[in-house]
């Protein structure tokens, strides 16, 4: 059985979403982080990192410390990877 930290699951708890959505994000946070570590998709995990950060900040309505650097290093490696993304995404 996965098990998370109680402070994780009681701040799911209190924005409203439940176990299964604790599963289902930290499926695509993982999958997100294999992605940063190959090249031809590194663009496409920061993106969706990216996407968790800015949920979780909506979720919150504030702004975890950490995270500001988290997002500067996910910007990074998105402006850097831009075209193979538009590649990718057929645009």
């Amino acid at each position: 059985m996965l098990r998370g930290s109680e402070n994780i699951i009681q701040t799911f708890n209190a924005v409203g979403l439940g176990p299964m959505s604790r599963y289902v994000i930290g499926s695509i946070e993982v999958i997100a982080a294999l992605f940063l570590f190959t090249p031809r998709l590194a663009g496409v995990g920061a993106l969706l990192l990216c996407g968790i950060m800015v949920f979780t900040i909506i979720a919150l309505r504030s702004i975890p410390r950490q995270s500001i650097l988290h997002a500067v290093f996910l910007l990074i490696v998105v402006f850097g990877r831009k075209e193979r993304i538009f590649l990718l995404i057929g645009y």
